[in-house]
């Protein structure tokens, strides 16, 4: 990755390592949280308060697992003529999630599409940033209550009034595993996933099901679900 990004302007930050012993001492967390999701958060924090002391307007936050198409060049080279007022972040990669609701709405940008994102979208290997954003992020991050992929791409999604965030479609970038294996299973599945549903609960289901469907379409009418691809 680091041979791709020659002529780019980017420091190499180290990442919080999560073998530490001494990671959680003193630490007020959600005990939920694995040590390498606190870690991960301590990362990012890392970069974007080393952001908001340069004098950039935005940063695009990238992890080491990471592969980009040519795509990726074009919009870092000119992502101040394209990315929208009012920005808190734009999600570039996709972790191929088969439910992800996106704006029908969308911006049109070189290089494809902004769609506003809907609901959680895995994963925090590459994202661009506003000043104004990272310290919405930070300040979030800092409370070590949700995973950070959580934080920024669902928690932040429900309160967007100091900001938009967008999902570029198709996007430009995707972890190397999800690249390697486009089979993998990358949705968290449910504990009860798989078992036998009892007679009474199929007979519910059935009975309220053109309801929850009604429901489901009234709310999401501006909302539509997409597997965002990597192009």
């Amino acid at each position: 990755m680091i041979e791709r990004l020659k002529g780019l302007d980017f420091t190499l930050i180290e990442a919080i390592d999560g073998n530490n012993n001494n990671l959680l001492e003193n630490l007020d967390y959600n005990k939920s949280l694995s040590k390498y999701e606190i870690a991960n958060i301590l990362s990012h924090i890392k970069s974007l308060n080393l952001f908001i002391k340069s004098d950039h307007r935005y940063c695009c936050i990238l992890e080491d697992d990471i592969i980009f198409s040519d795509r990726f060049f074009s919009l870092i080279s000119s992502v101040s003529y394209w990315i929208p007022r009012n920005t808190i972040a734009v999600k570039l990669e996709t972790w191929r999630q088969k439910k992800l609701w996106i704006s029908r709405k969308f911006i049109s940008i070189k290089e494809g599409k902004l769609n506003f994102l809907k609901s959680l979208h895995y994963g925090t290997a590459a994202y661009i940033v506003s000043r104004d954003g990272a310290k919405c992020i930070i300040n979030e991050l800092s409370k070590y209550r949700e995973p950070t992929d959580h934080v920024i791409f669902k928690t932040l999604l429900k309160n967007q009034l100091n900001g938009h965030i967008y999902q570029l479609n198709p996007a430009c970038c995707i972890q190397k595993h999800h690249f390697e294996d486009e089979t993998s299973d990358i949705q968290r599945k449910s504990s009860n996933l798989g078992k036998k549903k009892s007679l009474f609960n199929k007979i519910y289901i059935e009975l309220f099901r053109p309801l929850k469907l009604c429901i489901t379409r009234i709310k999401r009418c501006n909302q539509m679900m997409r597997l965002i691809d990597f192009k």
